[in-house]
């Protein structure tokens, strides 16, 4: 204790540090067995681990007070020797059997890698070319199919409905040209309908048109007649105040003549 520059606490604080951090690595290793010889392996290293701390704990208790005699030290190496050698030969025993299992499990994983190697060629090989040409060939009709369905797009954005469709097969591409195919019968249908009914409508207007000619024809003519008409009525307008003129100075000759015919008859 004389030599150190330090308090020798550091290091029994150093080994409760590291007791902790051992007990949770055991907890983790314990939590992860699986196997039951190595679960017999861990249960067998949990006394001899208790026997080793049990004595580390008397010498560290020891330290702690201040004794540093002689037969301190002595029982720590001889638990060194003993129990403490005796936790590394069973955690020993515990690490080689993992060892051995990881190695067995590699040696495993590499038949199965090698199978799956095998495995992988043989289908590749098998399935390779057949798919290839499966591929080759769906990629040729998805790219006729769709440039045959641009196509129709474009002639039937350029006002072209006369031109069908071809379509043939019940996959996606095929369903698509159908429905394409529907779609322009179904405009190519309206427009028709569209047109006759416009060339109906241009018929009716000319007959219309016709008939309003006629209309004012007969209107014209009907108007040339009330002309003439009122040119006579106006006529025999003035031959009747002619008359109703002659038959005044008529009434006024004949009230002349029946006063000289009275006077006649006075005398």
């Amino acid at each position: 204790a004389a030599v150190h520059d330090h308090p020798t606490n550091i290091h029994l604080d150093a080994i409760t540090d590291t007791r902790v951090k051992a007990n949770a690595i055991n907890k983790a290793m314990e939590d992860g067995i699986v196997d039951a010889e190595e679960r017999k392996l861990y249960e067998a290293t949990k006394p001899i681990r208790a026997a080793w701390r049990a004595k580390l704990d008397e010498t560290t208790a020891s330290i702690r007070s201040g004794n540093y005699s002689a037969e301190v030290l002595e029982r720590f190496l001889v638990a060194s020797r003993t129990e403490g050698e005796a936790v590394v030969q069973s955690m020993g025993a515990l690490r080689d059997y993992q060892v051995s299992r990881g190695k067995q499990a590699y040696e495993e994983a590499q038949q199965y890698y090698q199978r799956g190697l095998w495995v992988f060629g043989l289908t590749t090989a098998l399935g390779g070319i057949p798919a290839t040409f499966l591929a080759l060939t769906l990629l040729g009709r998805m790219r006729s199919g769709f440039s045959m369905a641009i196509d129709t797009a474009q002639e039937i954005a350029g006002n072209n409905l006369s031109r069908p469709v071809p379509h043939a097969g019940h996959d996606e591409i095929g369903t698509l040209l159908g429905q394409m195919e529907t779609m322009r019968q179904n405009l190519h249908h309206i427009i028709s309908q569209v047109r006759r009914g416009a060339d109906a409508i241009a018929g009716a207007a000319s007959e219309v048109a016709t008939g309003t000619h006629n209309l004012s024809e007969r209107t014209e003519s009907q108007a040339s007649s009330l002309q003439q008409t009122a040119s006579a009525t106006e006529e025999l307008s003035g031959t009747v105040q002619h008359n109703a003129d002659n038959a005044s100075q008529a009434n006024q000759l004949a009230s002349a003549a029946t006063g000289i015919a009275q006077r006649g008859g006075t005398v």
